[in-house]
Order: structure tokens, then sequence, then C-alpha cells
């Protein structure tokens, strides 16, 4: 049943049916309880240390922290927790991943109530899988 399951999975793909091949997805995982397994890892250019294992202790981390009243943006992570090196910077604006830009009201005075609030999506790191250009998302989806 895996192996039919899994060439389902290459024809939908080699079909360029993405979008039926997450409904797919969706529903082979609703009939199983297992969890998926992570189908992507962030690794430190320069020692190849995974960097994203490190971020889901750090989630739980900085949730416990801020309930004691220090915020999210100090903690946040801007170097390989094993090497140190700086994690790679914005395309757009330079800043090293990690570094949240573009916060409303950040520098400019009291915040904005009207303002749009920032999710930790819009303030994370993504890149192109064609040219691996990569930047806060906020600024790619600008």
């Amino acid at each position: 049943v895996t192996a039919w399951i899994d060439s389902y999975r290459e024809l939908l793909n080699s079909w360029k049916m993405w979008h039926e091949r997450a409904h797919f997805d969706i529903a082979m995982r609703a009939v199983t309880k297992e969890k998926p397994p992570p189908q992507m890892y962030v690794t430190c250019s320069f020692c190849g240390k995974s960097i994203s294992q490190y971020m889901r202790g750090y989630t739980r981390v900085r949730n416990s922290i801020g309930r004691l009243g220090v915020t999210v943006s100090k903690l946040k992570l801007s170097s390989c927790p094993s090497c140190r090196k700086p994690l790679p910077r914005c395309a757009i604006c330079l800043m090293h991943m990690g570094v949240i830009t573009g916060v409303p009201g950040s520098f400019d005075g009291p915040p904005d109530e009207d303002a749009p609030k920032l999710t930790d999506f819009a303030s994370g790191f993504t890149w192109c899988q064609t040219c691996r250009h990569g930047g806060h998302t906020e600024h790619i989806m600008e």
C-alpha cells in the first residue's frame, strides 16, 4: 500500500497537480494518526549543523519567557547556536535572519492600533526554491 501511495504522489507531481497532491496528503494524514516527518531542515552554511532542531526548543523557551514580561524580539536567533557564525542575510534589507524588521511602531513612537500586526510568519525567513535567494517574508511579499 505504501508503494502505491508513493507512486500516486509521484504521478501527481509529474503532472504538476500540486493542489490535488496537497489535498491527497491532507486526506491521507487524516486517516493515519502518525505525525508526518519534517520535510525541511535549516542548517548552518558554515558548520552544517541543524538550526531547525534548535528552533523547536527555542520556541518553547521563548513562550515560557514571554509570560515573564521579556519581549520576544530580544530572544531572536541571529547566529548559529553551534558555531556562532551569523545566519544568512535578507536579500532586501541585508539584516541577518532572525532580526525583526518592520514592526509597526517600534521606532516611530507609540504603536498605532489600526496598523497591521505582523505574525511570526511575516517576520520569519523564506527563500526562492529556484535561485535560493532569501529574505524576511514581509520583504519578499512586497
